[in-house]
């Protein structure tokens, strides 16, 4: 049964279905308050916690070329600022 077919059944808008559709397929995302869900793993996190560790002097980028290519330096200060590791 497709989006219009459930929205005219339960004569609701389609939005409506759509939206909760949508938001019961990211259920095991973790995501607390407002904002973006994260782009980095919880494994890929600890990898980064562990590389800045062993690190005497990281640089952010270098972190973030090894562990995550795809997200920025910034990204990776921020896990490392939640995790209480600063450079």
């Amino acid at each position: 049964m497709g989006y219009p077919q459930i929205a005219h059944y339960l004569d609701i808008p389609l939005t409506t279905v759509w939206c909760a559709i949508v938001r019961a397929g990211q259920e095991g995302n973790e995501r607390k308050g407002r904002g973006r869900y994260p782009e980095t793993t919880q494994l890929q996190d600890e990898a980064m916690m562990d590389d800045a560790l062993n690190d005497l002097n990281p640089a952010y980028i270098e972190i973030a070329k090894k562990v995550a290519p795809n997200v920025s330096s910034k990204s990776v200060r921020r896990r490392l600022a939640q995790k209480h590791l600063k450079k």
